[in-house]
């Protein structure tokens, strides 16, 4: 009996009822020998190694089992031992499951049964390695889709072939057709990874889109420029009129000022009155005035006035209007009906160059151009929108099954803008997504800072080209 090598531990191979069945430890191999299921007689070969032999040159066995072997051999040996058939017994040779010293101790069914162990064995062997690597194979590459990072390249596909590529030429077949697979999804791949098959929205130019927008109302379309001396009104307070210009100025009401910024004048300066009334009577005609008056000219002024005056420079004025008989002054002036009242503010409205009230010079005319309006002219944010983040990909086919390889499309954010009682519907302008998310509703925006963005029609999606499309939910599921 050979002595076991007491560094490393020893596993056999054992051939029990015609079935090969091991590689076993020592321990386990001992554990049936007294059960009878390993006799001395039952072929027994150490792992890795080509001879059978009997299990008695590797183990001990009891007398027991040794009598009852002996007593096996006596009965047969009366019988003719029956020898291999040659071709039979080079095949058990080849396939190394004994070695020439050893094979005769083969009888014809045991060799026959261990060439079935050895071919049945085989063929699970090929069985499991195939449905093991392609199990493998098939769950990495549809989890690979399941997160949409399907990268399959060279060395993945030589790794997958060198699992799959036996002597089968089924097998051999199957695996081309996966490498085929394999390269035309990572082509696909190489497709969906390629930025310039995204196209962005393409939206119109908004310096030419809100330039050609800008509006001028006709109020606004001429201006009155001009230096301003407050003459003789500089005489009745010591504070400046407001200039206003009128939409209209009728007859009656340019009268009706004059009237009053006389009466005015001569209460403040009775001297020059070549009838001079007394204080009293004059305090008295001035109340009276004002009773009669009452709110005619204030009304009128409130709801004729256009606009007010607007500083170019410390001595050049300019009021949106083409004509200066529209032109007036407002001052407050403060009377009192005696010596011992307290004075109370009064607003009198001077005509423009009449009597020397208001004194103009170097008056011109000015049209208001498109880019002096475009200064002005502000629009407000009415409404927000977001589009994108759907999901897109290619579609592919593995083993006659179609994926998708997914990816989303980017985000696009819009705010809607508009001029207030002048546009009927907003116009979308594309921003980046920190300018949509701090701008509220309601915001002003001058028109000018509008210039350099795109203006769309509606919030659009990324254009996909080249093989790229949106997935549909069916598709996805």
């Amino acid at each position: 009996m050979e002595s076991p090598d007491s560094d490393s531990p020893e596993e056999y191979a054992f051939l029990i009822n015609n079935e090969v069945k091991g590689p076993m430890t020592r321990p386990e191999a001992e554990a049936l020998i007294p059960s009878g299921e390993i006799t001395p007689e039952t072929l027994c070969a150490r792992a890795g190694a080509a001879d059978w032999k009997t299990a008695a040159e590797f183990f001990t066995f009891p007398p027991s089992a040794l009598k009852l072997s002996a007593r096996k051999n006596i009965e047969n040996v009366n019988e003719e031992r029956e020898s291999l058939d040659p071709l039979l017994r080079k095949k058990i040779i080849h396939l190394g499951l004994a070695s020439p010293a050893t094979v005769d101790e083969f009888s014809p069914a045991q060799a026959r049964a261990a060439l079935s162990a050895y071919e049945e064995s085989l063929r699970k062997d090929q069985k499991t390695k195939w449905f093991a690597g392609a199990g493998t194979f098939v769950g990495v590459f549809l989890a690979s889709f399941g997160f949409g990072l399907t990268g399959l390249g060279g060395d993945f596909n030589n790794g997958v072939a060198g699992v799959f590529i036996k002597e089968s030429e089924q097998y051999t077949r199957q695996v081309t057709r996966i490498a085929s697979d394999l390269k035309i999804i990572a082509k696909a791949r190489e497709t969906l990874e390629d930025a310039s098959r995204i196209k962005s929205p393409k939206g119109k130019p908004g310096k030419q889109f809100f330039e050609s927008r800008v509006y001028i109302p006709a109020q606004a379309a001429v201006k009155l420029l001009f230096k301003l001396d407050y003459g003789r009104l500089a005489e009745l307070s010591s504070e400046a009129p407001k200039i206003i210009y009128l939409r209209h100025m009728p007859a009656n009401i340019k009268t009706e000022m004059l009237r009053q910024a006389n009466l005015v004048w001569k209460y403040k300066h009775p001297d020059e009155l070549q009838d001079p009334i007394p204080e009293l009577d004059l305090a008295a005609s001035w109340i009276l005035f004002k009773k009669e008056a009452g709110d005619t000219l204030p009304n009128f002024v409130k709801n004729a006035e256009q606009t007010r005056l607007k500083e170019l420079s410390s001595e050049d004025l300019s009021i949106e209007g083409s004509m200066v008989e529209n032109l007036i002054g407002a001052l407050d002036v403060w009377f009192s009906k005696d010596k011992e009242s307290e004075p109370t503010p009064f607003t009198v409205y001077f005509p423009a160059k009449a009597q020397n009230f208001l004194v103009f010079s170097d008056l011109r005319r000015h049209q208001t151009t498109r880019a002096e309006a475009l200064e002005t002219e502000n629009y407000a944010v009415t409404e927000k929108h977001k589009a994108g983040g759907k999901p897109y990909g290619v579609s592919v086919k593995f083993m006659n099954e179609s994926y998708f390889i997914k990816r989303l499309t980017p985000v696009w954010y819009y705010l809607g803008v508009a001029r207030p009682k002048t546009d009927r519907a907003a116009t979308l302008v594309g921003v980046n997504a920190e300018e949509f998310e701090k701008t509220e509703i309601g915001k002003t925006i001058p028109t000018k800072a509008l210039l350099d963005y795109a203006v769309f029609s509606r919030p659009e999606e990324s254009f996909l080209s080249g093989g790229l499309s949106l997935i549909k939910e069916t598709d996805s599921n």
